[in-house]
């Protein structure tokens, strides 16, 4: 972490979070870094109704069990490896969303999803639009 300010007066000073990543966490640290919460909430809760769990780190099959009203993680498997984020969203089964459609302000942007078949979700972004479906928007991170 540091700090910094830019050049001029009355600037604010900034917070700055420097992190490294192996290389093979490379992909799902830029899909991270690249969306606002509301989006990233919005695909670990796909990954999550798929059986999955995601993070800045990986993409892993998980078992969970609920316990006193909370979904627990019992297990983790590996993450899958994946050498793009497109093929993150192919592993995940959602349309790929370039890194400028990641911002989900309002109803802009906003992510939403039809879950069928296997319980895999398919993601579709509604550029303005009002949809039903908003199963997604008040689930937290795993």
């Amino acid at each position: 972490m540091g700090v910094c300010r830019l050049p001029g007066a009355a600037r604010l000073h900034r917070r700055i979070d420097i992190k490294a990543y192996p290389g093979v966490q490379g992909p799902f640290a830029l899909l991270y870094f690249t969306g606002d919460a509301y989006f990233n909430r919005s695909m670990r809760a796909f990954a999550k109704k798929a059986g999955l769990t995601m993070s800045d780190a990986g993409l892993a099959i998980c078992e969970r069990r609920q316990m006193g009203g909370k979904s627990l993680k019992i297990h983790v498997g590996n993450s899958v490896l994946c050498k793009d984020e497109r093929e993150i969203f192919n592993v995940m089964g959602v349309n790929f969303v370039e890194p400028t459609g990641r911002i989900c302000v309002g109803t802009e942007g906003r992510l939403h999803g039809s879950y069928g078949g296997e319980g895999i979700p398919s993601l579709e972004v509604l550029m303005g639009e009002e949809s039903e479906e908003s199963d997604v928007e008040d689930i937290d991170g795993d």
